[in-house]
């Protein structure tokens, strides 16, 4: 039986129907591609685990693919409490928020059509209207589904997908493309915009390819600025949508299983993912293993699989996409210490010893000389590399308690590194 237009979602590339989503009678989804999308030699697969062909996807890969596109924890629970949507209903929070996601893909009510689509464009918001929604810590609940506006962030952290022109400030209306992040500060974390630009910045002096970051001042408060590498501005100002699928959705995992020790993607399996499907295997994986040790050297305990993910620049072409969210987590006492994924198998890095790096090597098929080498390179130029990114932060920012607070945390485990690995 054919379910009637409530319980069927439309996905669109731009105004292409790729396929339709399908609420079952268990509450589950189920995918289809569209006969348009099937035969069209430019089109790809939305995901590796939801392969093109003809009939209906219902395996339990529909449903973690597409709910990973949706917020998450705290999040979650205020936007759906404003929605009036049950916490557990993938289904209509995909139909209210759908309209602006990661990636490529827009999610819309099946019968929108040209008038609907008409209505996308932008809304300029004033950076005062910005500061007042921060005090109450409900910028993005408020602007999920206001009106005709449908922005879906997974994550739980209060962030906002905006356009950014000219100086000003663009909310996306419908199902039109941002091209920045907005993430505000958080009570219980302080000077967290800080943190992540600063940790940013210093992964890319330390070689890592990351993605653009800065802090821009909205009233007296500081937000971390975040260019999206899934979003490309073209000459004609058109801002074009790149498909992306975060590490969870790729390996077919939830968002409730992205930690390791609750049953999630190990460094092991990012690993194999990127060795499988990159384009220059080599270069994306052994920038994945220096992630792992800067995450490991910084403090950083929330490098999870949703913090990686891969790009598609065509249907041909896969590649690790920038990293993102960089934070030292170890600053905040309240924050869980054990890192997101393990070190061979140790999730406590105060009980790391050389065995572990030794069974890390050895999972991923590398020689632990050759991950010596990169470690020990690694803490070799961080003071430099360090000193060099804090004169530049202080000059653009001035000088931020939390610099010194990272500071100590790495000079503390890289001494303690360098005496395992020795």
């Amino acid at each position: 039986m054919i379910p009637d237009s409530d319980h069927l979602l439309k996905v669109l590339y731009y105004n292409r129907h790729v396929g339709t989503i399908y609420l079952l009678e268990n509450g589950r989804l189920a995918f289809s591609y569209s006969d348009e999308w099937l035969i069209d030699t430019d089109s790809w697969p939305i995901s590796r685990t939801i392969p093109m062909c003809p009939g209906t996807n219902s395996h339990e890969f529909v449903q973690r693919f597409f709910a990973n596109l949706l917020p998450e924890g705290r999040l979650r629970y205020l936007v759906c409490r404003r929605l009036g949507i049950s916490e557990e209903n993938d289904f209509e929070l995909l139909k209210a928020i759908g309209g602006e996601c990661a990636g490529a893909l827009a999610i819309v009510p099946i019968d929108w059509g040209e008038a609907e689509l008409e209505k996308s464009g932008y809304r300029e918001i004033s950076t005062d209207e910005l500061a007042n929604l921060e005090h109450t810590g409900l910028v993005y609940p408020v602007f999920a589904h206001d009106g005709p506006i449908r922005l879906s962030l997974a994550g739980a952290q209060d962030k906002l997908p905006v356009l950014c022109k000219n100086g000003k400030i663009y909310i996306p209306v419908g199902n039109s493309p941002s091209s920045h992040i907005l993430k505000f500060p958080n009570r219980d974390f302080k000077y967290l915009p800080e943190n992540e630009v600063f940790t940013t910045w210093f992964a890319n002096e330390m070689g890592l390819p990351v993605v653009s970051a800065e802090l821009i001042s909205i009233g007296n408060i500081r937000v971390c600025k975040v260019r999206r590498y899934d979003r490309l501005p073209e000459n004609d100002g058109i801002i074009k949508r790149i498909h992306q699928e975060d590490f969870c959705q790729a390996l077919g995992f939830s968002s409730q299983r992205k930690y390791e020790i609750e049953g999630g993607p190990s460094f092991s399996d990012c690993f194999s993912l990127a060795t499988e499907v990159a384009d220059n295997p080599l270069t994306d994986t052994e920038a994945l293993i220096r992630w792992h040790i800067f995450n490991v050297l910084v403090g950083n305990a929330d490098g999870h699989a949703k913090n990686l993910s891969l790009v598609y620049r065509d249907k041909n072409s896969k590649t690790l996409a920038p990293f993102y969210d960089l934070v030292c987590t170890a600053i905040y006492p309240r924050l869980d210490l054990r890192i997101a994924m393990s070190v061979g198998g140790c999730f406590d890095t105060g009980q790391l010893t050389e065995k572990y790096w030794k069974d890390m090597a050895e999972a991923i098929g590398v020689r632990y000389s050759f991950l010596q080498n990169m470690i020990r390179t690694m803490i070799s130029v961080w003071p430099e590399r360090i000193e060099s990114v804090s004169g530049k932060f202080r000059e653009m920012y001035g000088d931020q308690p939390v610099i010194g607070r990272i500071k100590a945390v790495i000079n503390k485990r890289s001494r303690r590194i360098s005496y395992l690995i020795k």
